[in-house]
């Protein structure tokens, strides 16, 4: 019986690390609001300055590079992207951040129903 016990005590240890290792690189996509000011002159487009940036932010072989998903330039000026943690965590560090937002799902909510 305490051998079946070590063995699942094992098994858990195994797995708790195995989960623990990867959350620490769990990415999940982010809206990042910029200063529109804080442009390098290098950089004639936003776009280009906000594609530099990500390709910047990794810094290990192991970590996944960010993914660009949507460049805004409308209503705010910023732009959506996968990030881990730590990669969040350096861009929040940039000059010309001002807000980062975790991009959610909303739930459309209507008094209309098509018939």
């Amino acid at each position: 019986m305490t051998m079946e016990c070590d063995m699942l005590y094992k098994l858990f240890l195994l797995i708790s690390s195995v989960v623990s290792a990867l959350a620490i690189d769990y990415r999940k996509p982010y809206i990042i609001h910029m200063d529109e000011s804080a442009l390098p002159p290098s950089y004639s487009l936003h776009h280009d300055w906000y594609t530099s940036l990500l390709s910047s932010l990794s810094s290990s072989p192991d970590e996944i590079d960010p993914t660009h998903l949507y460049t805004y330039d409308h209503v705010l000026n910023g732009f959506s992207a996968v990030l881990s943690q730590s990669q969040l965590d350096k861009m929040e560090q940039v000059p010309g951040h001002i807000a980062s937002y975790p991009d959610t799902f909303g739930k459309a909510h209507t008094t209309y129903t098509p018939k």
